[in-house]
């Protein structure tokens, strides 16, 4: 276990490695005490004969069914004690006055063509694919902190030639970790071989949206990169339909193209909407979900389910005890100022929220509508000459 502690933290990034070592010694302790708890219990149990042969087959099917739905079989640390317990569990089937003595050949070697067809199953449609999958994964995965940082010192730097360099290294690592992906959900050119988890889907759907972001342009490589996006969600969907994570990838790839399309925003707003009323279907009591459902009806001009939706986002937001839960205090301002649209100080506490949370695309669209309610507005109903000043702030905001 500390061998595994010592090769894990090989594999750590250097962004706050403190921190990772922290929470990572943590959940190794952690798992120390269970395991030492474990064989405390089983060191104290008088098993023996049929019942522990029972008990360690039922130990490796359950581990079987976990590795089906789980990438844990690609690392040492599970996949050694799996087949430990099954050489275990197939020596204690074997052990005298557990079955009749008398055996004839063929009884005895009939399971094993059953076995070798079983592990070549697993390994074909489960072992392989996770196996495939996992390592270009976990590469991707390394540079996230990486391209972050990199994006930001090419928006900070105070030298052009400094910020021209950072920004062609974080162009570098996005298209390292786009490349990546693309291998772990869809395989190499030579082995192509899908991944049987959702995660690649989901995480190639959200970088191949930002890649579109940073090199946004006219022409194909635009429209490719778009569409690349797309079938990653679905695929995300279709691989696992009950969860939440290939919706939301869904629902910001379209947003995001919604942002900079001419001719088909409608159409990308639609798919949004879609993605996000499924998302409500499976999260029902998020109040998040329902404003984010309620804002696309909006956006189609759809009054009557946005006033639905928005009602039960309040609604939520109000009974729920979690602060995880509860909308951001623009998303409330958002729907009260659309309910009183010609409201200026409910519009500047609107601009003033989403600059604190940091949404400065945002602000300006609202300081526009502020400025034309301040012309229109009489005497007493206009802006403080401090709330005038920084409306012109937000205004000439690049």
């Amino acid at each position: 276990m500390i061998l595994g502690f010592l090769l894990w933290t090989t594999d750590l990034s250097k962004e706050n490695i403190s921190d990772q070592l922290i929470y990572g010694g943590f959940l190794a302790g952690v798992r120390s005490l269970i395991w030492f708890a474990a064989f405390g219990l089983f060191e104290s149990l008088a098993w023996g004969g049929r019942q522990r042969a029972l008990a360690l087959v039922l130990g490796v099917v359950a581990l079987l069914a976990n590795l089906s739905i789980s990438g844990g079989i690609s690392f040492p640390s599970v996949a050694q004690p799996m087949w430990i317990v099954a050489a275990l569990a197939l020596n204690s089937l074997t052990q005298p006055g557990l079955a009749p003595q008398q055996r004839s050949w063929l009884a005895t070697m009939a399971p094993l063509p059953i076995a070798a067809v079983a592990c070549l199953g697993f390994y074909v449609f489960i072992y392989s694919p996770v196996v495939s999958c996992s390592t270009p994964l976990r590469e991707a995965r390394r540079f996230y902190g990486t391209y972050a940082i990199k994006r930001t010192n090419a928006q900070d730097s105070d030298s052009p030639s400094a910020a021209q360099k950072s920004a062609t290294e974080a162009r570098d690592v996005l298209r390292h970790v786009v490349s990546q992906l693309q291998l772990a959900a869809w395989g190499s050119p030579k082995h192509k071989e899908n991944a049987v988890l959702a995660d690649p889907f989901v995480e190639l759907a959200q970088w191949e949206g930002e890649e579109w972001k940073q090199v946004y342009r006219k022409g194909a490589p635009l429209i490719e990169t778009r569409q690349q996006a797309a079938k990653a969600a679905k695929e995300a969907t279709r691989l696992d339909p009950e969860g939440t994570e290939g919706y939301w990838a869904e629902y910001q790839a379209n947003m995001t193209f919604a942002k900079a399309a001419t001719t088909e925003v409608r159409k990308f707003y639609e798919f949004a909407l879609q993605a996000m009323a499924e998302l409500v279907k499976r999260d029902p009591t998020e109040a998040r979900f329902h404003f984010l459902l309620a804002d696309l009806h909006y956006l189609l001009d759809d009054t009557a389910s946005w006033e639905k939706e928005a009602q039960e986002a309040l609604r939520l937001d109000e009974v729920s005890t979690d602060p995880t839960r509860k909308l951001k205090l623009s998303q409330r301002l958002r729907i009260l100022s659309r309910r009183q649209p010609n409201d200026i100080q409910l519009q500047f506490q609107l601009a003033e929220a989403l600059e604190r949370e940091g949404l400065e695309d945002e602000v300006k669209p609202v300081a526009r509508e502020i400025s034309r309610l301040d012309k229109e507005a009489q005497a007493d109903a206009k802006l403080t000459e401090p709330q005038r000043k920084q409306l012109e702030t937000w205004l000439k905001s690049p």
